[in-house]
């Protein structure tokens, strides 16, 4: 396979049975040159992007294995965890099972899923801070 750019600054895979495509104006790519030519047409991700994708991501880690999704509002993440708490509360009950961003059910406190609110909102906000420093920069 041979790789040639045009001068509308397009990329062609000619065969080596295809040769009597080649036009005289298109120019023979090295390897080299066809890898630097590919990454510069990566998409850059727009500041919207990186953030959407930041706050979809956000976790909390318990530090003994327990990783928990703390995804703020539209997500079901954080008012899950917040009918949890007020369930617990108001029944006494000391734990529930919920489960881990592995999908794997594990017990947690009220007082657990008040910290992964908590560590949610800090990440959020970080979030948001660093999209509003691109955003204004």
């Amino acid at each position: 396979m041979r790789y040639f750019k045009t001068p509308q600054n397009d990329i062609r895979a000619i065969e080596p049975n295809q040769t009597r495509l080649i036009q005289p104006d298109w120019v023979e790519l090295t390897a080299e040159q066809l890898a630097a030519e590919l990454e510069a047409r990566k998409p850059v991700p727009t500041p919207e992007q990186l953030l959407q994708a930041a706050l979809a991501g956000l976790t909390h880690d318990f530090g003994d294995g327990r990783v928990i999704q703390t995804r703020p509002a539209p997500s079901i993440d954080e008012p899950n965890m917040r009918n949890a708490i007020e369930l617990m509360n108001r029944t006494g009950t000391p734990s529930m099972l919920w489960k881990m961003a592995d999908n794997q059910p594990h017990p947690v406190t009220a007082a657990e899923l008040q910290e992964a609110i908590q560590s949610g909102q800090d990440q959020g906000a970080a979030a948001w801070a660093q999209y509003f420093s691109q955003v204004s920069a």
